[in-house]
């Protein structure tokens, strides 16, 4: 029976390659890594942060996406000033230890990734941020509380993923279609209460859309 996966962040993750089985095919939610950089960037330029910008993450380390999503983030930083610091944890119980020891270590701002612990604490991470800045990973995020995101749309990877199943039914084989990533399709959003109690402004020469005008 063909099996059809979506909103994994990287199935090619070692302890989670999915093409170790056969029959299987699917979607990614892989983050705009470098757009939600730069997003963080024109943020803080706006505000006349010249210098390094100290990105706090705090992820999961048993989530295989999250450990590859800080990789990729540490590994792209530099170009866009920025310094990556982060905190592994096990569970949420470790959630404001994390964020505190964070915090300590001078971050800027938190970024979040679609860590499932973190996202599912959300409230915790915020309220030990404070006016730290908290960057999302997509729009009902911002919504909750996070200051901006470049947001993938995820209305349209459900979309595209039916596509897949409908060519699987119509006898495709699933071992011949490739993973699915959405290159285009995400939405820069703000959150403009966040903004304002963070005493930041929306930078320029960006497409944004507020997210507390978006129905959840």
């Amino acid at each position: 029976m063909p099996v059809v996966f979506t909103a994994v962040s990287d199935p090619t993750a070692e302890s989670a390659d999915f093409r170790a089985f056969e029959n299987v095919t699917g979607s990614s939610d892989r983050l705009p890594v470098a757009q939600q950089l730069q997003l963080i960037r024109d943020f803080f330029d706006a505000k006349d942060h010249t210098g390094t910008v100290t990105v706090a993450i705090v992820y999961t380390l048993t989530e295989a996406n999250s450990v590859s999503q800080v990789a990729q983030f540490e590994a792209a930083a530099a170009e866009y000033g920025v310094e990556i610091i982060s905190r592994g944890i096990n569970n949420a119980t470790e959630l404001s230890v994390a964020a505190d020891a964070l915090i300590g270590q001078g971050a800027d701002c938190f970024n979040n990734l679609t860590d499932n612990t973190v996202v599912q604490n959300l409230s915790i991470l915020l309220d030990r941020a404070g006016n730290i800045p908290v960057f999302g990973s997509e729009i009902e995020q911002v919504q909750n509380g996070c200051i901006a995101s470049c947001s993938l749309d995820y209305v349209e990877l459900g979309r595209q993923t039916g596509l897949m199943i409908a060519d699987i039914l119509e006898g495709a084989d699933p071992d011949d279609i490739d993973y699915l990533y959405i290159e285009d399709g995400y939405t820069v959003d703000y959150n403009s209460e966040v903004m304002a109690s963070c005493q930041f402004t929306l930078p320029a020469g960006e497409e944004y859309q507020n997210a507390n005008d978006v129905k959840a």
